[in-house]
This record gives C-alpha cells, structure tokens and sequence, in this order.
C-alpha cells in the first residue's frame, strides 16, 4: 500500500471509529449527572366538561375491558383519559403520543403496519421535544384516516394491551392501597415498566417512586439530553400525584388537607440513581418545561443543573 493511500486511510478509520463511538456510548453509557428541582403540582378540582366527556366512554370503556377480559377497574382508565388529554381523542403529546389515551407508537405490537409517526422519538435522539415542536407547527405525519390510536375504542384496546402485564405486577403489591395501585398503573403507562426497579413496590409515596426510577434501562432514555431527562422526571412527578388525586375524585373521597413541605423538591440524578435533597443546590438554571394537566401542556420554569 503507498503511502499517500496509507495517510488518507488512517484519518479516515480515525472518524469511523469515532462516530461509532459516539453512536454506541449514546446507546449504551448510562444517562448523565444531573439536579433538578421543582414544586409540586397544584391540585385543581376536575372540569366538569372533561369529566362529562369523559364519562360519556363508559360504555365503550366496559366494552373493551370485556373484550380483553380484563378486571382493570374502569376509573383507572377514565383517570388516565382525564389526565392524558382531557378525553380528547385528537390529542398528541410533546413526545408524539397519540390519541385520548397517549399511546406511542413504539409501545404497541402492531399486528400489521403500524401507522405512521407522528414525531415519535427515534433510538440516539437527542430530544424528542424538539422535532415535535416543530411538526406542532408545520404539520404532523400521523392523521385520523389511517391510525387507530385516534379513535376511542381502538385506542381503549390498545391501552389495555399496555396496561395488562402492569396490572397483574400490582396485584401482587399487597401494601398498596386502590389508589396507590392506580398511581402505580399511571407510572408504567407513563414511563414504562422496565425504567423501575422493583416495579410497583412499596409505591406509597413520591420519594420511593423516584428512587426506584433508572433513566439508564431503556435506550430511548439514555440517547437524551440531560435537560429532557429532567422533564422527564417531573412528568413522572406529577403523574404519580395526579393519578392518586384524580382516582379518589373519581371514587368520591374528599380532597385530604396537604401537609406542609419544602416549596421545592429536589432530586439527584448520579450514577443513574435519583434521590431526594430539600436543600436547594447552588449555580441552578431555570429550565423551562411543560406540565400536564387535563390534557393541556402548560407552560412552566424548574431549576436544573448538570
């Protein structure tokens, strides 16, 4: 081999091997360092049109859950409609979740094609935000005609597809109360089983939720950036509350008087394992995100450092 091939070949193989570097590590390495601390949600009592529409799935909601033989209880399911998207069955997420249920397309088996992605975040994605963003505003790809998440009883279909293997995890947890179990039902929908460790266990409050998170277990965690992350851990904050306070509406349970806690809350994201500080650190950021509630994504600031 010449030389001159030779000088030409070696930086060549140098950035090949560089870039597969980076590919795998993105894949691969756990998630970063990370801080980021934030208030909890405030308890809003349920609109009376999103609980009006809401309720007019009953029928179709005992429906599905006859289909699929399933003993899920039907509230759980109207409390995660509630949330997700107020009921409405045109919804689609920041992440590109579709439907009145929020269904991802990468949490079903799909007998068949699949449908069409909306904005739904790819493997080694930095953020799925911000090319949903973007489609917000120039158009998504998925649409009605052709995707069944769009319609309320496929999507009641496929989301107790999702939540089956989940329920019967917590029918298992004997130390958890019915709303609890809803709590935990909510988290895996959300987030995803497999990112808990010891799914569902002890799930009686919001600090052994986070504790037992791992952002490292599923690939599409570990390609995102710090920031994302940090919002990811504040949705799964706020799910978790949501879902007990919106089960014990359902149930008819009066709202109990909060105790007192820190205005923030905080959580350390090291060596892939979140645990709790009511101090606030010092040199935070303000990182702006959005907080669901009934189906509306509003605007808010948390504090963040990595």
């Amino acid at each position: 081999m010449s030389r001159s091939r030779l000088l030409f070949l070696v930086p060549l193989c140098l950035v090949a091997f560089l870039l597969f570097w980076l590919v795998w590590s993105r894949s691969v390495l756990p998630p970063p360092n990370f801080t980021v601390c934030f208030e909890p949600p405030i308890r809003k009592p349920l609109p009376a049109d999103v609980r009006k529409l809401v309720d007019s799935y009953s029928p179709k909601i005992e429906a599905a859950l006859a289909a699929a033989k399933s003993s899920i209880k039907p509230y759980w399911l109207k409390a995660i409609l509630a949330h997700e998207s107020g009921g409405s069955p045109s919804a689609i997420s920041p992440t590109g979740c579709v439907g009145a249920l929020a269904i991802c397309r990468n949490a079903v088996n799909w007998k068949g094609n699949p449908p069409r992605k909306c904005c739904e975040n790819r493997a080694n994605e930095p953020s799925p935000y911000d090319r949903c963003n973007e489609e917000k505003k120039t158009g998504y790809h998925c649409a009605p005609a052709n995707d069944p998440r769009f319609e309320i009883s496929s999507s009641l279909q496929l989301a107790l597809g999702i939540l089956g293997p989940s329920y019967e995890l917590i029918q298992e947890q004997k130390t958890l109360n019915e709303t609890q179990q809803l709590a935990a039902l909510g988290l895996a929908y959300n987030g995803g089983r497999t990112v808990f460790r010891n799914y569902a266990k002890n799930y009686t409050s919001l600090e052994p939720v986070l504790s037992a998170l791992d952002l490292g277990a599923a690939p599409s965690y570990r390609a995102w950036r710090p920031e994302d992350l940090a919002r990811k851990v504040v949705e799964i904050a706020d799910y978790y509350q949501w879902m007990e306070w919106l089960g014990n509406e359902w149930r008819g349970i009066p709202a109990e008087e909060e105790e007192p806690h820190p205005r923030y809350t905080c959580f350390i994201n090291e060596t892939n394992r979140l645990t709790r500080s009511d101090a606030l650190p010092r040199d935070m950021r303000p990182l702006k995100i959005v907080r669901l509630s009934f189906g509306k994504y509003l605007p808010a600031e948390v504090h963040f450092k990595n």
